[in-house]
């Protein structure tokens, strides 16, 4: 273990979490983290809303082991709120395993495609060779957000990604967001 992991588990990572307790609240923290294993729980649960033959369209997600609960529910609350075939890429974060990968396509076994990021490396070589841009390959690594254009903007697929962060729930139909995924012109912010 290096110095800086040393340091990082015995000094940083603890007063980090003093810190956001004494700001949040001892009690609050306690439902936050009762809130999360709850819904660690209750996301291997969830199942897809999919009609064969609706309109379909597709969005792209990038998470792993650490979010995938919130990546679920991000992703089972806006098919339910859409009325229409949500689809979303899935793109490794680098901590997909087999594990999660068939808890994922149990969970939406019609609208989840996974890309590992072995895939994802051979679309960074074509698109992005690291002999070419080894700054941005190398900033993509020590930046993991950095991944949200660079990995999901080298997949095959014409036109904009749009990509959604899992902390999200949708509790109504997103007419601006669908409206945009049909006919992507412009920019779309969602605040």
């Amino acid at each position: 273990m290096s110095p800086g992991t040393v340091f990082y588990h015995f000094y940083h990572k603890p007063l980090g979490t003093i810190r956001k307790t004494l700001k949040m609240g001892i009690g609050q923290t306690v439902a936050t983290n009762r809130g999360r294993k709850q819904m660690m729980r209750t996301a291997t649960t969830l199942r897809e809303m999919w009609n064969e033959g609706a309109e379909q369209l597709d969005v792209y997600f990038l998470t792993g082991k650490k979010y995938w609960f919130q990546t679920a529910f991000c992703l089972y609350s806006l098919q339910q709120n859409a009325d229409m075939n949500i689809h979303a890429y899935v793109v490794d974060d680098g901590s997909f395993d087999d594990e999660l990968e068939g808890l994922a396509k149990q969970c939406f076994p019609n609208s989840v495609t996974i890309v590992k990021s072995k895939k994802i490396n051979h679309f960074l070589d074509k698109k992005l060779p690291e002999s070419e841009f080894p700054v941005l390959r190398r900033r993509r690594i020590e930046y993991p957000h950095l991944r949200k254009l660079t990995d999901v903007h080298v997949l095959p697929g014409e036109g904009p990604k749009l990509v959604l962060d899992s902390d999200m729930l949708f509790f109504h139909r997103p007419d601006e967001m669908l409206k945009w995924l049909r006919n992507p012109k412009g920019f779309l912010f969602m605040r």
